[in-house]
């Protein structure tokens, strides 16, 4: 994944870590963390294969299984307020979100939903605006704390006109 990165962009990232390191910040606190949230660890795992690189792996929110075992279903409240809290808690400078947009790509939407039953396509529906809405509630939370999100979704999706994402685009940052 990151095997072709520049040299100079490792080397101004050392640079960087080392300032940090310099003024005052532990190892740990100089370190900027990158979560993947809806995702297995992918960017997270690449992290740790770069020790000259001032970013390390943060967690991981998968809905199938993250690194510990645990599986995190965002349609719970229960796991969307600990997911809250473990984000609160480790300032990631990044969270790349990647929420399921099997409900919101226009090939599937186009093709499949018509040929399901109508309570079907509502609950799936309903079930993606809710995990794109809590995605869109950790990227707002990264914003007003000065950090950064990536919201990873097809430019074809719906998702992008969707009033939480349409309302993070808006903002000036």
């Amino acid at each position: 994944m990151f095997k072709k990165m520049p040299r100079s962009v490792g080397i101004e990232a050392t640079k960087l870590y080392e300032m940090l390191l310099t003024k005052g910040c532990d190892a740990g606190d100089a370190k900027l963390k990158v979560v993947e949230l809806y995702s297995p660890p992918r960017v997270t795992k690449e992290l740790g294969k770069l020790p000259i690189l001032s970013l390390v792996a943060g967690s991981c929110f998968d809905l199938r299984m993250d690194a510990s075992g645990r599986s995190w279903d965002f349609r719970r409240e229960a796991d969307r307020r600990e997911c809250r809290k473990r984000i609160a808690k480790e300032k990631p400078y990044m969270v790349i979100g990647s929420p399921p947009c099997v409900d919101w790509c226009l090939l599937n939407v186009n093709f499949n939903h018509k040929t399901m039953d109508h309570a079907e396509v509502h609950r799936r529906e309903t079930e993606a605006r809710v995990l794109l809405d809590f995605a869109a509630e950790i990227y707002t939370m990264q914003l007003r704390a000065g950090r950064h999100f990536l919201h990873e979704h097809p430019a074809s999706a719906k998702s992008w006109s969707h009033w939480s994402i349409r309302d993070l685009l808006q903002e000036p940052r």
